[in-house]
């Protein structure tokens, strides 16, 4: 009892004397959904395509040294994948054709990452725990083959069967322009398969990768208050 009183006592003694921080950012950047080569006959390659976040920052500083807080953020997350399986005859004898399959996955998430920091004078370096919560998905899905001058094409719009949440480290920097705004840098990793476990495909994984530069506009800024000798 006398320990959870302490460290109650300690966390409000820093929390009255720091300085609190209410932002407004938006991000642009690129993003990845990492697929592995589930198949030993399927050739995959992934893309980055274009990526962005928007939302709500709050930070608590101490000392104007260590700082602490969270974000609200919506993040559009995207990646491309192609698919490149050989074509085999009715007795599985290969053709030299190939099976081409083009997919584009996003997926709109409800982001909240936790953040801890250090600054140095106007940089400041970060690293932080990121939860996402999925609030919209889809794939678009465009294909083609060809066998003896014949080409077949199919265009199809679906929906991603994933996980309705990823988790993942995120790691930033930011630079200090002026007393109102920063300029930060973002990378996230995540560390989750957002395949769902009702997929049948065997060992089919994955991955969420994001990087973002953006700007950090504080709203609202407490004076940095300092215990009394």
């Amino acid at each position: 009892m006398r320990l959870l009183f302490t460290v109650t006592f300690l966390i409000c003694h820093q929390c009255f004397f720091g300085q609190n921080i209410l932002a407004a950012k938006i991000a642009g950047g690129v993003s990845d959904i990492t697929s592995n080569n589930f198949s030993n006959v399927t050739k995959t390659s992934t893309f980055f395509q274009p990526s962005g976040q928007a939302g709500f920052c709050y930070t608590y500083r101490v000392k104007n040294r260590f700082n602490f807080g969270g974000e609200l953020l919506f993040s559009q997350i995207e990646g491309k994948e192609r698919l490149e399986t050989p074509a085999t005859d009715t007795y599985g004898n290969l053709t030299g054709d190939l099976i081409i399959d083009n997919i584009t996955k996003r997926i709109s998430y409800l982001t909240i990452p936790l953040i801890a920091g250090i600054s140095f004078k106007k940089i400041n370096f970060s690293i932080g725990f990121q939860t996402s919560f999925v609030l919209a998905n889809s794939a678009h899905e465009y294909g083609e083959f060809t066998s003896n001058g014949i080409t077949t094409i199919w265009d199809k719009i679906g929906k991603l069967n994933i996980d309705k949440y990823d988790y993942g480290i995120r790691v930033g920097m930011g630079y200090e322009i002026n007393k109102r705004m920063v300029v930060e840098a973002n990378y996230y990793y995540g560390l989750n398969n957002i395949v769902s476990n009702t997929v049948t495909i065997t060992n089919l994984k994955w991955t969420v990768q994001q990087i973002v530069l953006g700007v950090r506009y504080n709203l609202f800024v407490s004076k940095d208050r300092v215990p009394e000798k």
